[in-house]
């Protein structure tokens, strides 16, 4: 069971990637979100395989600065940097996120609007961090992510929005490519942002996690799973705010059945008066 320990590397494989690295709003112009974040993420139970689970304990800390702004008021740019420790020797910046998004129409549906948006990007190394380590933080991949994202708001701050894409992974031919999925609802209101989310990764063939002696490469290993989870914000006036959040995975291939919790703070910068 020892090599249980590499566990770490699998969840954060796909770390970047998870809700809340590209939703459905616009910044708008001028507007600069800096976001720093903390994330306790534990399971006792492993998805190895198909819905085999095994006895695995992990516990890991992960922090992150992310930074959205407006370039114009259809036109985003979204970065992240993550910091992952999952053990004392293991530890350090994983693997950078960068983002381009754009509104391309805006639909009237009787009272409501249905946004039509678009994304581009993916994440990539930034430290030279170990791979062959049962520990390792991560498995050094790098993929390009295109988006499609609808969104449709309703007067009163309700909204709903759907997003899949594809992310191809770079490398040789044994690294699986893989496709998400996620369903949002919520209200966003001028007291408060509230919402609730259905997260699917399917992974495009890829091996599975076994507990032989001899280690499959972390990135050969196809993750998918089955999340839900939500987040709650609340502004302090118009250039601070705090949010919440919490998930678990309710399914999954090669993957944790793990709870996360975290927190995190909003700072607003703004470039132009509006």
């Amino acid at each position: 069971m020892k090599y249980f320990l590499l566990l770490p590397a699998l969840l954060f494989v796909q770390f970047s990637f998870s809700q809340g690295a590209i939703d459905g709003f616009m910044k708008g112009k001028g507007v600069i979100d800096v976001v720093p974040s903390f994330g306790y993420e534990f399971f006792d139970e492993y998805y190895s395989g198909s819905e085999v689970r095994l006895p695995a304990k992990s516990r890991i800390q992960s922090y992150s600065l992310y930074v959205a702004s407006g370039l114009t008021d259809f036109l985003d740019v979204a970065a992240a940097i993550p910091y992952v420790r999952a053990d004392q020797n293991n530890r350090g910046l994983q693997d950078g996120l960068l983002y381009l998004k754009g509104r391309f129409a805006r639909l009237k549906v009787q009272k409501s609007t249905l946004d039509i948006m678009g994304a581009i990007g993916g994440h990539t190394p930034i430290a030279d961090y170990a791979i062959d380590s049962i520990n390792a933080i991560g498995a050094q991949l790098t993929s390009i992510e295109p988006r499609f994202i609808l969104q449709i708001n309703d007067p009163n701050g309700y909204f709903a929005s759907f997003q899949t894409g594809y992310s191809i992974r770079l490398g040789h031919d044994s690294i699986p490519d893989v496709f998400p999925i996620s369903l949002k609802i919520g209200a966003a209101t001028a007291k408060s942002y509230t919402d609730i989310w259905l997260d699917a990764q399917i992974a495009r063939g890829g091996k599975d996690f076994n507990t032989s002696e001899d280690p499959i490469p972390l990135n050969e290993i196809g993750v998918s799973y089955f999340k839900i989870g939500g987040t709650w914000y609340k502004p302090l006036g118009h250039k601070f705010g705090f949010f919440i959040n919490a998930s678990t995975t309710i399914s999954g291939r090669n993957i944790g059945k793990a709870t996360r919790v975290g927190f995190g703070f909003v700072f607003k910068i703004y470039t132009r008066k509006s």
